[in-house]
């Protein structure tokens, strides 16, 4: 899983999802099965559907997966 935080700073990862996943995918030697979430600038977490490294679409993630997602990041600062 990667996990992106969108800063707001410029335009949002839910409106370049597409060059987001071709820069992720370059940058990390391809996505290929790992999924690829991201934390809006309201601070909602959303996964970004990638196929063979394209952008498929958005898929939005459960009250229990916020709730994992957001105890990761805490954890990890």
């Amino acid at each position: 899983m990667l996990i992106l935080l969108d800063l707001d700073r410029g335009a949002t990862i839910t409106n370049t999802a597409e060059q987001v996943v071709r820069t992720v995918d370059e940058l990390v030697g391809g996505i290929g099965k790992r999924r690829l979430i991201y934390r809006d600038t309201i601070g909602r977490y959303d996964e970004i559907l990638v196929d063979n490294g394209v952008f498929r679409g958005f898929k939005a993630c459960s009250i229990s997966q916020q709730d994992f997602l957001r105890g990761l990041l805490l954890k990890s600062l």
